[in-house]
């Protein structure tokens, strides 16, 4: 194990400002994300969209937002750190036919620890463990069938208690369009192309320890590029009456521009039956560094799997209420990345998202 833990907390104070450093905040960048759905379908999101957690995957995704969302996920732990957690909170409105704008925190800690870093050939211990990065986003439609976006990150690590926090602000661009398609019948479908550009400012953070050292690490700069496939199939069930499968399928790949680790290659696809219940399925593979070390893994690859229930308040309060709640839930294994830790079942991500309707007319 302990190979594992050097990588996963070891710093290097000098590094080139423009390679991003494997170690450095791999819990935040690479860990659990702040989507039950999007970990359930193998971490690909960048084509899909539609709901606050798509800023951390495609800021354009925020576009298909009808009315106002609130979000909130929470996971954990990461790895072996039995005692952190995950915690995203957002909300999202539409400000007219072509805008919406989003507030987002999204927010790591590793918890009580004994781990340490090792900075310029110096350990100390972790006394904080706090990485919190605020974001306002915002998605526009300026043609049809375009979506653009924009996030503005104000990204702070606090890892000692008597050291001031250090930030960073960096930039994140996505785009997303739809390609219309013809109607097989009562079959509606339609085709999607994703891509986004996280810190494609290449910023960097600048921190200090307890001896005044400073260092400086690059944040990764990291590109995605997907397609997604969405076809709605009218059904009939007895006792149920007329509805809908929903199905999609979609396909990532995740580069990090500035390091030579951390390429993703992601599918996942997810069926809804009547617009309330979904099952959702994906697989990933991932690049990691090795740090050189025969006992370590240079890739993780694993399927994913979750579920998610669609809550219609607004239909089981005639419109009192006009929203639907979204519950999602993923418990998951964690893949090794040593030889010396097998799998870990024991990542659990649970995301509510509570999304306003219009309401019904007359």
């Amino acid at each position: 194990m302990k190979p594992f833990l050097f990588a996963l907390f070891s710093l290097v104070a000098i590094t080139s400002q423009a390679q991003y450093i494997s170690g450095f905040q791999q819990e935040y960048f690479y860990g659990n994300l702040p989507s039950a759905k999007v970990e359930a379908m193998g971490m690909a999101d960048v084509a899909v969209g539609g709901s606050v957690a798509s800023i951390f995957f495609n800021s354009a995704g925020l576009s298909s937002i009808e009315e106002q969302e609130a979000y909130i996920s929470t996971s954990a732990p990461f790895y072996v750190l039995e005692n952190s957690r995950y915690l995203f909170l957002g909300y999202a409105r539409r400000i007219n036919p072509w805008l919406v704008t989003s507030l987002s925190i999204n927010r790591f800690s590793i918890g009580a620890t004994s781990f340490g870093v090792n900075l310029n050939g110096n350990n100390y211990l972790v006394t904080k463990g706090v990485t919190t990065n605020y974001a306002l986003s915002a998605a526009a439609s300026p043609i049809d069938n375009l979506s653009v976006g924009l996030n503005v990150n104000i990204f702070r690590w606090n890892i000692f208690e008597d050291i001031s926090a250090s930030h960073a602000l960096h930039l994140d661009v996505g785009a997303q369009y739809k390609i219309e398609l013809p109607d097989i019948g009562t079959i509606i479908h339609h085709a999607q192309l994703g891509v986004s550009l996280n810190n494609f400012t290449s910023n960097s953070i600048t921190w200090s320890v307890p001896n005044e050292i400073e260092g400086s690490n690059e944040l990764p700069f990291i590109g995605r590029f997907g397609a997604a496939y969405f076809v709605k199939i009218p059904v009939e069930l007895p006792k149920i009456g007329e509805g809908s499968i929903d199905v999609t399928a979609t396909t990532e790949y995740a580069p990090t521009f500035n390091s030579d680790e951390f390429n993703t290659f992601s599918i996942g696809t997810e069926a809804m039956l009547y617009q309330m219940l979904a099952v959702r399925l994906g697989w990933f593979n991932q690049t990691i560094d090795d740090f050189n070390n025969s006992l370590n893994l240079s890739s993780i690859q694993d399927f994913t799997y979750g579920f998610g229930l669609v809550v219609p308040v607004n239909k089981l309060t005639k419109d009192k209420f006009p929203m639907l709640v979204h519950i999602d839930y993923t418990n998951l294994q964690q893949p090794p990345q040593t030889t010396l830790v097998r799998s870990i079942p024991n990542l659990s991500t649970f995301s509510i998202r509570a999304v306003w309707t219009p309401k019904t007319q007359g």
